[in-house]
């Protein structure tokens, strides 16, 4: 063997070595660097690093990383890192890819700031994806922001809940733009979220409700586990919009209702959080809410009351669901309370309105005329009564809190028109 040959096959073993023994410090420096950041509340594991200089990209096969408080574990079978570059400010990379399913572009880590142009996360069945735009995390200042998160169904409404394995209904979340202070990355708190504009739209149909075999989680319970993983002192928010549609048993078209220009803000102490807010119900309805939700126990509180406004408002929600038609009415107050638990729930209602008509139709909104003129000639036209009704209903766990929360009500409301 000749002298030369000798030295490249030496120079290859050194450079073998220093590869392998690269790759080994990189996994050590990257597991004392989160055992740092995090104050060894987080344990990561990686099964092994393959780097492809000529891309160049940098993959990650089986890592884990272990919440040593409580034993949770977020893992992936593979972690793809694209052009990284590494200077003395920071890290940069075009783009991070997780199971090549999740993508996050253009993420960059620069004197302890922390940017992202866009994000996309799949849920686990791939019914449903997260999108976060213009994410920048600054540790100094102590401040998140972000453009725009969203959460949207990959599916159509009609067929989401037939195609989704786990049966819950269509929804789709836009929050707009949102700024954070007071951010404590090792002890996981924040001050403040301030949230403006955003919207919520849920759909429903109920030919396909027993499908449906999920278990809806309380609000309060949703509360509980983000508040275990960060605390969050005050949420205020303007700008948002709900809007539910339901397709009932018999009819095709969906019973709607809306509250727009909500605005108010959200107080978490150690027993639990205290909200207010305003809106607008259907548009034109004004509507103050105020109430509680526990973090310790399971009783929930919420009150409110609906000024002045027409009766006739509710009909593109009353006259889908129950083929009814509020031909004139005037409602000028509506005063509401109810308190509960996950299991059931009980609710006050005192209404005062005048000059109630109704239309009864038939499964195809044709006018049943006599049975109409029946009906009002039974109910109240008006009611000045200031003495409150009752109502009960013990909930489904596999309907949405809004359909617990407005069942109860309605059992109150409905004994307040017809008189008791």
């Amino acid at each position: 063997m000749k002298k030369r040959d000798i030295i490249s096959i030496i120079v290859l073993a050194v450079c073998v070595a220093v590869w392998f023994g690269g790759l080994s410090v990189a996994e050590r420096w990257l597991e004392r660097k989160v055992q740092r950041a995090t104050d060894g509340k987080w344990e990561l594991d990686i099964g092994a690093i393959r780097l492809n200089p000529f891309i160049p990209v940098v993959t990650f096969d089986n890592i884990a990383a272990r919440q040593t408080a409580n034993d949770k574990t977020l893992s992936a079978e593979e972690l793809r890192i694209e052009r990284p570059r590494m200077g003395k400010r920071g890290i940069r990379a075009r783009r991070i890819v997780l199971n090549r399913r999740d993508t996050v572009e253009r993420p960059a880590f620069v004197q302890g700031r922390l940017t992202v142009a866009r994000a996309r996360f799949m849920s686990e069945d791939g019914s449903v994806r997260y999108m976060v735009d213009s994410l920048a995390v600054d540790t100094v200042a102590r401040r998140i922001s972000l453009k725009t998160f969203a959460i949207e169904p990959t599916y159509a409404k009609e067929e989401f809940t037939e195609k989704s394995w786990r049966h819950g209904d269509w929804t789709q979340i836009t929050i707009g733009a949102v700024e954070c202070s007071g951010f404590d990355m090792k002890g996981m708190a924040l001050d403040s979220i301030r949230i403006a504009g955003g919207s919520i739209v849920s759909f429903k149909d109920r030919k396909t409700a027993h499908l449906n075999t999920s278990v809806k989680p309380m609000y309060h319970t949703v509360i509980k586990r983000i508040n275990s993983q960060v605390a969050i002192r005050t949420v205020v928010f303007e700008k948002l919009g709900v809007r539910y549609e339901e397709v009932p048993l018999r009819g095709d078209e969906a019973g709607v209702l809306t509250v727009e220009d909500i605005s108010g803000s959200a107080t978490v102490n150690d027993n639990g959080t205290a909200w207010s807010a305003t809106g607008l119900i259907m548009g034109s309805g004004p509507l103050t809410a105020r109430g509680t939700l526990p973090l310790k126990g399971d009783q929930f509180e919420l009150s409110g009351t609906l000024s002045e406004c027409r009766a006739e408002i509710f009909n593109p929600m009353a006259t889908p669901l129950s083929n009814i038609e509020i031909r004139t009415g005037h409602i000028r107050r509506l005063d509401l309370s109810i308190a509960g638990d996950s299991i059931q729930a009980h609710a006050r209602a005192i209404l005062i309105y005048d000059g109630l008509t109704v239309e009864l139709l038939d499964r195809h909104h044709d006018d049943r005329k006599l049975i109409s003129d029946i009906i009002n000639n039974i109910l109240p036209n008006a009611s000045e009564t200031t003495t409150p009704l009752s109502g009960d209903f013990a909930r489904d766990p596999q309907r949405s809190v809004w359909n617990y929360i407005w069942k109860t009500l309605f059992d109150a409301i409905k004994k307040a028109v017809m008189g008791g």
